[in-house]
């Protein structure tokens, strides 16, 4: 611990003059073990921020640009992260890249996969190279032309394409004519049974309720009672239907993201560190 405070001590009155490059000093890799090892994750970021090297050496650059980003990632942080990986000059390692691309993906960022995987083909397998690239383009909101490929996915994965390849985006334009034209039969057209029989079953009463006032009741209650009720009853009802439309696309995206997140999330490395 007494090395430790030195080296805090010093960074904090920007010492440097102190350390050299030699092998007692604290800006060597074996004292960066030590703080590794001791999971004091504050201080091995600040070891590696003020690590005093050329920075035209891009192999130490890089190590130290990898370093931070599977610092990041055991801290769950995932977004700086993957802005260190982007910093590096060259991948060499496959395993380092999976993670990269997987991390990319994770966060959204689906330039940085594509860059990856176009720059980096050697290091991936020919089933790699189509499982990363399909599930960005479903990420990116891409038109899949067929299923072929879906047989090199794992089975989750797979599942997960195939749910995006049969999704059915409705028509909010469409629904909401059906619902002006009978209440409910837009939702049911979405696939919301239950809200269309409640629609219809609620829209149906207000309606038999506005007309018997109109045959049997009064001036004052068809004027600002049943009929005022059953516009405003059918009117929200044309107009909830058309963003439960929306919704319904939004919240399906959203769920097959997350899917797709956390299955990344499995693979990523965050114990590397």
């Amino acid at each position: 611990m007494l090395r430790l405070t030195i080296f805090l001590l010093s960074i904090s009155l920007g010492s440097r003059f102190a350390f050299t490059q030699s092998s007692d000093s604290l800006y060597n890799w074996n004292f960066y073990k030590y703080l590794k090892e001791n999971h004091l994750e504050q201080e091995s970021y600040t070891w590696l921020k003020t690590f005093p090297f050329n920075k035209s050496d891009t192999i130490i650059s890089d190590k130290i640009n990898t370093e931070i980003a599977f610092l990041f990632l055991h801290i769950n942080q995932p977004d700086s992260s993957n802005n260190y990986f982007k910093r590096l000059h060259y991948i060499n390692d496959s395993a380092l890249l999976q993670t990269a691309i997987s991390l990319s993906i994770i966060v959204n960022d689906t330039i940085a996969a594509r860059k990856y995987i176009s720059e980096n083909k050697n290091l991936l397998s020919h089933k790699q190279e189509i499982e990363y690239n399909l599930i960005v383009s479903i990420l990116k909101g891409e038109q899949l032309n067929d299923t072929s490929s879906f047989s090199v996915l794992e089975n989750e994965l797979r599942l997960l394409a195939n749910t995006y390849y049969y999704f059915e985006e409705k028509s909010a334009f469409a629904a909401g004519i059906q619902s002006a034209i009978i209440p409910g039969l837009g939702k049911r057209y979405l696939g919301y049974k239950k809200q269309a029989r409640s629609a219809f079953i609620i829209n149906g009463v207000l309606l038999a309720a506005a007309i018997e006032s109109l045959l049997i009741g009064t001036i004052m209650v068809n004027t600002y009672i049943s009929i005022p009720l059953f516009t405003v009853f059918y009117v929200g009802n044309i107009w909830g239907t058309v963003q439960l439309s929306k919704k319904r696309t939004i919240d399906f995206k959203n769920q097959l993201n997350e899917d797709i997140h956390n299955y990344y999330r499995n693979s990523c490395q965050f114990n590397r560190w």
